[in-house]
């Protein structure tokens, strides 16, 4: 008898066993998604997601021709077609010490009076059109203080000179492109010497350039303190531009 209370009990749990494993896994609805609806999924938010639209962008300022040739060579063929903008924009200004005379003779005798004393850094500068005084220009300075000092100075000779305030500009160019993608800013400075202060806008932020701010850092001047500036004629104490 009590074997057969054993067999029994044995082919209940053998029959139980048997049920379970050939029934079907169910997935609840809140367990997430089937596996087979989860690759249509991605496939689709990839097809919804826009392709990047390129931007027009601006690059700049540069302050020489040659710096905006190695620019132009650096970024090749990698953002379409390049577009060249030049811009002008005040620089700093120049201080020239003169003295105005009614005369081309007059001019001449101070001028060598002023040489004879060992000082060479002496012009006379012709008439403008229609002009008849004639300026003995007496040193360039690109800093006012030297230009007064310089004037203190031939004044104890006997020489009475102003100061004429010359205004200055100078070329910038950009360079307009249009790309989905940025130039890398930092591997321009370090392959193109003289590009640290460049750099790369929208373009609506730059055009149109109808006023240019002044030069933080101008180009030097062309000329050495001392070295009269060529023909320039204005009064005393006011201001030209060049």
């Amino acid at each position: 008898m009590k074997w057969l209370v054993l067999l029994l009990v044995l082919a209940n749990g053998a029959f139980l066993l048997y049920w379970h494993t050939l029934q079907p896994v169910q997935i609840s609805e809140h367990s997430g998604p089937a596996l087979a609806s989860v690759a249509p999924a991605r496939i689709l938010l990839a097809q919804e997601r826009p392709a990047p639209t390129p931007q027009c962008q601006s690059l700049g300022p540069i302050n020489n021709r040659e710096i905006l040739a190695a620019v132009n060579h650096w970024l090749g063929d990698a953002y379409g077609a390049l577009t060249e903008r030049e811009v002008n924009v005040a620089a700093a200004p120049v201080f020239r010490v003169q003295v105005q005379t009614p005369s081309a003779d007059l001019a001449t005798r101070l001028a060598q009076r002023v040489r004879s004393g060992g000082d060479g850094a002496v012009a006379v500068l012709p008439p403008e059109p229609g002009e008849t005084t004639v300026v003995v220009a007496l040193g360039l300075f690109a800093d006012r203080s030297n230009a007064d000092r310089r004037v203190l100075e031939l004044h104890r000779h006997g020489v009475d000179a102003g100061i004429l305030t010359i205004e200055r500009h100078t070329s910038q160019w950009w360079i307009d492109f249009t790309a989905v993608a940025t130039p890398n800013h930092a591997a321009l400075i370090g392959a193109v010497s003289g590009t640290a202060a460049v750099t790369i806008v929208p373009c609506e932020l730059m055009l149109p350039h109808e006023e240019e701010p002044a030069v933080t850092n101008p180009a030097p001047l062309p000329v050495p303190n001392g070295i009269p500036m060529p023909k320039l004629g204005a009064d005393s104490g006011k201001r030209a531009t060049v």
